[in-house]
């Protein structure tokens, strides 16, 4: 296991659903699709493309929470850390990677000390950095 699932390790369940939510639909398929090859062992995983459609289905209770900070450039949907918020009022122990191209440090530091997120860059290496935390969160008992 990786330091980095150690300093945040969680109760997790056996009920090994994923939650992505993510508005570029062909970043939202190739992150499910490299996840189902990485992660033989998924219940499932269900595709949101907007933070509030997440929230309607939250009582699934994935055990992890893939989440993008910027889900609409209108401005009209929630944000992810709003959306991260809402979630762990329901279910504080849920898993979430914030996986977001966003520059700003505040996001990134509010998402990992208030919220307790692994918090990842979008780059080449990003699908492979999120396969990483979710089977180092998984092997956590």
């Amino acid at each position: 296991m990786s330091l980095f699932g150690k300093l945040f390790r969680k109760e997790t369940s056996n009920n090994k659903i994923i939650f992505i939510v993510e508005d570029n639909l062909v970043y939202g398929k190739l992150l499910e699709e490299f996840l189902r090859q990485k992660l033989l062992d998924i219940n499932d995983i269900k595709i949101y493309h907007t933070g509030e459609n997440c929230l309607k289905e939250i009582h699934l209770k994935p055990s992890v929470v893939i989440m993008d900070h910027i889900l609409d450039i209108s401005g009209l949907a929630k944000t992810g850390l709003e959306v991260i918020k809402e979630i762990k009022e329901f279910i504080p122990t849920t898993n979430i990677i914030v996986l977001s191209s966003q520059t700003n440090i505040d996001v990134t530091v509010e998402s990992i000390k208030k919220y307790n997120c692994h918090y990842i860059k979008k780059d080449d290496k990003a699908l492979q950095k999120v396969a990483t935390v979710i089977k180092d969160l998984w092997e956590v008992k």
